[in-house]
Formats: C-alpha cells, sequence, structure tokens
C-alpha cells in the first residue's frame, strides 16, 4: 500500500503550472550587476582569494577527475607555501 492513497493525499499537488522558485526574484534582481559581480570575483582570485578562485574553478569549468585532482594537489601546495610566508614574517 502507498504511503499516500486516494483518501490521504499530501495538501497540493506540487508547485503550480507557471509559477517559479523562491530565487528567480533575487536572481531577476542581481541579473543586471552580474558582470561587475563576476568582474569583482575574479580580481579577487587574481588577488590571491583561494575561496574566489575555487568558486570561479567550481562553478565555471566543467573538467575532469584526474585534472581536478591535479588542480588540488596544486592548491595544497599554494597553501603551503603562502602558510610558510606567513610563519616566516
Amino acid at each position: 500500500m502507498s504511503k499516500f492513497s486516494k483518501t490521504n493525499q499530501p495538501e497540493g499537488r506540487g508547485r503550480p503550472k507557471g509559477s517559479t522558485d523562491k530565487y528567480a526574484k533575487y536572481r531577476e534582481i542581481a541579473e543586471p550587476d552580474m558582470p561587475k559581480l563576476i568582474k569583482q570575483l575574479m580580481s579577487m582570485a587574481l588577488d590571491g582569494d583561494l575561496a574566489a578562485a575555487k568558486l570561479i574553478i567550481d562553478r565555471c569549468w566543467v573538467i575532469s577527475s584526474i585534472q581536478q585532482l591535479q588542480l588540488e594537489q596544486q592548491m595544497e601546495e599554494i597553501r603551503q607555501l603562502v602558510s610558510e610566508a606567513a610563519n616566516d614574517n
């Protein structure tokens, strides 16, 4: 027997046709500023912000698992170098 029989239907029947998800209005508001936001994120990544670089890589490029492993190794090496440089100061 199914969880919801004919007499025990869950409330509603899903999202009504033509409705949008709850984030659609936020995307609509942010869309005009998106090129500026992406440029700012790129600038942060180029200035050494590893979180910004990871965000760009994760969201903008589809890479193979081998490339991902190589990239993660390189990022770990960069983290170690940054940490060593910070400890030297």
